[in-house]
């Protein structure tokens, strides 16, 4: 299993803080993206407040990345290891520049 390290909140009202956890293996249609940048916006922290209702915590606030794909399952044919990837609202797209696409990826 691998292991990571993000920044979470545990409920409403406690200050972020370190949290580590392990993954599963990727599957064969996943995507392995080590992240370079994350943006959290004001939808975020409505959810780490749980503003609108049904948040569920440990929570890991940001839904916005850039980073490089480090690995891919054996199913995926429109990355590879090395590509620039960015993931706005979970979709994942192959380039930076498509990030405004609203099309879904799929392996």
């Amino acid at each position: 299993m691998n292991e990571g390290a993000w920044i979470c909140c545990v409920d409403t009202k406690s200050a972020l803080r370190p949290w580590s956890f392990e993954r599963r293996e990727p599957g064969a249609r996943d995507v392995v993206v080590e992240i370079a940048y994350c943006g959290v916006c004001h939808s975020d922290i409505h959810q780490v407040r749980d503003e609108w209702g049904g948040s569920i915590y440990p929570m890991v606030p940001g839904h916005e990345i850039v980073g490089r794909v480090t690995a891919v399952g054996g199913e995926v044919t429109r990355f590879k290891a090395g590509d620039l990837a960015a993931s706005a609202h979970g979709e994942l797209v192959p380039h930076v520049r498509d990030c405004k696409a609203t099309w879904r990826t799929t392996a």
